[in-house]
């Protein structure tokens, strides 16, 4: 059957740049990319691998001055997270202190910050422009979402840039598209992992090599992301596993009689599994890329901050584990976190990023220090778990929960506070523009992103909950594809939570970050119910309904014989 001018390829094509301009909507509004204390970091840390790669000179530099390893302005809590943090300016470096969180004189570079996802921000900057980078996001979310709407579910490209406009306007989406951090691909890794193993074996395969770079990216452009998707996998294999075990027992008269045979919920394509851990090896593989270049380069590998550390000795059970067992054990045996128990509990901000000797941990530590704290912290929660299970699991848990339910929006408006973090850090004439955008002027406008987001995250729920209820109560439509992807992208959503919540704190970005992706699923499948209707109804009536009729009845692009 031949496509409607709605759905031709060159339509398509148009209709994806027109969506990716719609999602890039909040950021011209602003009138530059959208900025967070962490930006820079990424993009002079890459700037400083490129710079070590070609010889001094050659790059030019985003400052106007040769790429150095420099201390950076402390983040407030709300910018510190799961990929850590910069410590403040410190004086001259003293006798067994290391100057900041990095100190590549002494082999001590920090592993939070992905230098691919910093290469990106450095591209943009040598072509010209950091509008690149979000134009970049922009174009890789649009696609996705047309792959998804579009060729999967037959939607019509009105429907399609509707619901781009919403995800616009009136979610979080459009202002993390805009954002120049990897937090899109936190939401982009969730769905491109579900559209993978729920509706990949119908994909073509030039669709899925597609699929699988976008969440290949993702995945390297921060650890928090890889973890998500990892728990996902384990989640689709383990689904997968009991849909062929509950599979066997039914075809066996001996084990469930005929008549009381469940039909089940449709579960992951095996081959999609595949491409999703083909995707997590090969994330690994890049991190382990870097270490290397690293310890070749400095004589020891990167470290990572002790976060889990740092949260178990905040909510408790790792401040009661280390003052029961640090006297008892051998000055040799002694955990390196013993040695500042006196000032335990620590707000985990404080044993991170502090820097005054006599209150912070990490930042103020000697490299040796630094290198035992970030060595030491997987067997220090192992034994802290077995020592107080009830404690830590309770304490994360209740995380989660509160990861859930906070994802006010805490990253446009820029105040003084704000401002200050990125004196000297960026360039003179992008710091202008940071004081003369929307932000800097209108801040009030954060507390009106949130409450539309609170608004669609919240509708969206209900609706998606009463979907995957209708579905269960019919058997023979929870094999629907949809139900699968639906339920995937909800584990996600509880995954990223429960991720930050562990290796950070509940904190708004981080769940706000990935909600947009439950009014993209809810408005697309309202849009689908209705076209069906409308086919049913009245399948030849010229116009919508017409299009309707024809994408029930149209074979989906890639789709098996």
């Amino acid at each position: 059957m031949s496509l409607t001018p709605f759905t031709s390829p060159r339509h398509s094509r148009w209709a994806w740049l027109l969506a990716a301009g719609l999602l890039l909507l909040p950021a011209a509004w602003n009138g530059l990319p959208l900025m967070y204390p962490d930006t820079p970091t990424y993009l002079r840390g890459a700037e400083a691998g490129l710079a070590q790669l070609l010889g001094p000179g050659r790059l030019p530099s985003w400052l106007g001055e040769p790429p150095a390893a420099s201390a950076v302005p402390r983040p407030t809590t709300a910018s510190a997270g799961p990929q850590g943090g910069e410590a403040p300016a410190l004086p001259p470096k003293s006798p067994g202190r290391a100057a900041g969180l990095s100190a590549p004189q002494e082999g001590v570079v920090l592993a939070g910050r992905s230098i691919y996802y910093g290469a990106l921000l450095e591209a943009s900057q040598l072509a010209g422009s950091l509008w690149w980078a979000v134009a970049f996001q922009a174009l890789c979310l649009a696609w996705l979402m047309h792959l998804l709407l579009v060729t999967r579910w037959g939607l019509p490209i009105p429907a399609f840039l509707a619901i781009a406009g919403l995800l616009a306007l009136a979610t979080p989406a459009g202002l993390f598209t805009g954002l120049l951090m990897p937090d899109i691909f936190a939401g982009l890794a969730i769905l491109a992992s579900a559209l993978l193993m729920a509706e990949g074996k119908t994909l073509q395969t030039s669709q899925r090599i597609g699929v699988a770079l976008l969440l290949l990216f993702a995945l390297c452009a921060h650890a928090s992301h890889l973890a998500t998707a990892a728990l996902l996998l384990a989640l689709g294999t383990g689904w997968t596993l009991w849909n062929a075990w509950t599979t066997r027992a039914a075809r066996s008269s001996w084990a469930i009689p005929t008549a009381g045979r469940a039909t089940g919920a449709r579960g992951p394509w095996a081959g999609g599994l595949a491409w999703v851990a083909a995707c997590v090896v090969g994330a690994l593989l890049a991190e382990a890329a870097f270490s290397r270049v690293v310890t070749q380069a400095l004589g020891a590998p990167p470290l990572r901050l002790p976060h889990l550390t740092a949260r178990l000795v905040d909510q408790g059970p790792g401040t009661g584990y280390l003052h029961q067992v640090c006297p008892e054990l051998a000055p040799d045996e002694r955990w390196a976190a013993c040695n500042y128990r006196d000032r335990f509990p620590l707000p985990w901000t404080d044993f991170l990023f502090e820097p005054d000797p006599a209150r912070g941990v990490f930042a103020p530590a000697d490299a040796a220090t630094k290198r035992r704290l970030s060595q030491e912290q997987i067997g220090l929660a192992w034994q802290v778990l077995r020592h107080d299970p009830t404690g830590v699991l309770g304490d994360m848990a209740a995380d989660t929960a509160r990861q859930l339910t906070e994802f006010r929006i805490d990253i446009w408006g820029l105040g003084p506070g704000e401002l200050a973090m990125y004196e000297g850090r960026v360039p003179s004439a992008l710091m202008a523009a940071l004081r003369d955008s929307r932000g800097a002027r209108a801040p009030q406008w954060q507390d009106r992103f949130s409450a539309l987001a609170l608004a669609s995250t919240g509708a969206s729920a209900l609706l998606l909950l009463g979907y995957l209820a209708c579905r269960r109560r019919r058997r023979a439509a929870a094999r629907e594809v949809a139900t699968c992807l639906v339920a995937l992208v909800l584990a996600g959503l509880l995954m990223n939570a429960a991720v930050c919540a562990a290796l950070a704190a509940p904190l708004d970005r981080f769940q706000a970050r990935v909600v947009w992706l439950l009014p993209l699923l809810a408005a697309g499948l309202c849009a689908r119910a209705a076209l069906l209707r409308a086919a049913a109804a009245a399948p030849r009536m010229p116009g919508w309904p017409a299009h309707a009729a024809q994408a029930r009845t149209r074979k989906p692009q890639g789709a098996q014989p």
